[in-house]
């Protein structure tokens, strides 16, 4: 690695080739002691470069982007405030300023974040934290509070309201409503958790409707407080978000996007094991961010009949027009799709009727087709319809496994 000129923090942790050989430890330790060799005056803005990205690296899920923004935001104020000073001192001042910063930079890094929490709690990054640990499991879906307690939702087709800020939270269903929670005591964040199978539809205390889709789980607060309305998503959810006077933002994270609204409808996918998020928008207008680098991530604003996917793999995003009823037909009962590959086809399959089906022709897999099922079906019905859809036959094991081959 070689770099020319005066080397800028900025620029150096945006370097991909420089961020790569730091996460790479095979490569590490040679190109640091190689860029200092070469830049020797500025050894310090490179070791505190490299421990920034060694940080973002090792917390990235731990750590809340808000939070490496600001501690970006303060390395970089320091940095700056120390060229301010005369010149005849300026150059040992700026040597002794960066040895300073790098020290505490370093401190911050290694230990700091545990202090931040500490003293800046940021709850919702805490409870956060616990969603991979509730697992989605067969039955009903389940609502979870932050201190641990669990609700069964044994009625699919009911809807979990919050009213009287966050304290009381009923569930209606078609007898009337159940009161499942009443205090005086404000419930911090709750956790519902949808199993595969399943669906469960929320209205949330600001008057936003959530449909949340099978085998996906979010976390929201009781209350919305603060400057923004916050949530986050593991799977997949329908939103329509009430406007308000105040205008402020409703904010939807998943792991590797965030997506910023005022008012609209929008469906997001994002489940852990798939290899593209998308963010398809109904009616209004949001903003899709990704969270993949250090700075000036890319952001895309949506119109009406946009979607916005975004591929894991290579981390990068594509905006064009679709039908969003190909979409946002799961929430009326049909899985509907066009131009779809049959790997896509059969993991929603999977999903909504909780069933192992395996493609034995990888090629095979990747197959394009169109069509639409009523989830309404039992799954041998939608098996035969698929059958057909394919010209080939769909056997089962001996283990309840579903086995689609082309012969």
């Amino acid at each position: 690695m070689r770099l020319k000129g005066k080397i800028v923090f900025e620029e150096l942790i945006q370097d991909d080739q420089f961020v790569l050989d730091i996460s790479d430890a095979r490569t590490s330790g040679e190109s640091i002691s190689e860029l200092i060799s070469q830049h020797p005056e500025q050894k310090d803005v490179i070791l505190l470069a490299v421990e920034f990205i060694r940080f973002n690296n090792s917390q990235q899920k731990n750590v809340s982007y808000q939070y490496r923004e600001e501690l970006l935001s303060s390395i970089l104020k320091e940095i700056n405030s120390s060229t301010v000073k005369p010149l005849k001192k300026r150059k040992l001042y700026r040597l002794n300023a960066l040895s300073r910063i790098a020290a505490i930079a370093i401190i911050l890094l290694s230990v700091g974040y545990w202090g931040y929490v500490e003293y800046n709690k940021d709850i919702f990054e805490d409870f956060k934290q616990t969603l991979s640990e509730n697992y989605i499991e067969e039955g009903s879906s389940k609502l979870i509070m932050s201190d641990g307690s669990e609700y069964i939702l044994d009625d699919e087709h009911s809807e979990v309201i919050y009213k009287d800020n966050g304290k009381k939270i009923l569930i209606n269903t078609e007898e009337g409503d159940k009161v499942l929670l009443n205090t005086s005591e404000k419930v911090k964040f709750n956790q519902l958790v949808v199993p595969f199978g399943k669906m469960q539809r929320l209205l949330l205390s600001d008057g936003s409707s959530v449909v949340v889709n099978s085998g996906s789980k979010l976390i929201y607060p009781a209350e919305f407080s603060g400057n923004s309305r916050k949530v986050f998503l593991e799977g997949e959810a329908f939103f329509k978000v009430t406007k308000r006077e105040d205008r402020m933002p409703f904010l939807v994270e998943t792991e590797n996007i965030d997506i910023k609204v005022l008012g609209t409808e929008f469906n997001v996918s994002a489940y852990a094991s798939d290899k593209e998020i998308s963010t398809i928008l109904v009616t209004g207008k949001v903003e899709v961010s990704q969270k993949n680098r250090l700075l000036n991530n890319p952001e895309f604003v949506l119109s009406p009949g946009q979607a916005c996917f975004y591929s894991v793999n290579e981390e990068s995003s594509l905006v064009k027009e679709v039908d969003t009823e190909n979409y946002v037909a799961w929430m009326k009962g049909y899985l509907k799709f066009e131009d779809q590959t049959l790997e896509n086809i059969v993991r929603k399959l999977k999903r909504y009727y909780n069933r192992e089906i395996i493609i034995e022709d990888e090629q095979f897999a990747n197959i394009i087709i169109s069509g639409k099922f009523a989830l309404s079906e039992d799954f041998n019905s939608v098996l035969y319809n698929l059958s057909k859809l394919l010209k080939t036959n769909i056997t089962t094991d001996g283990n309840d496994v579903v086995i689609i081959n082309q012969k």
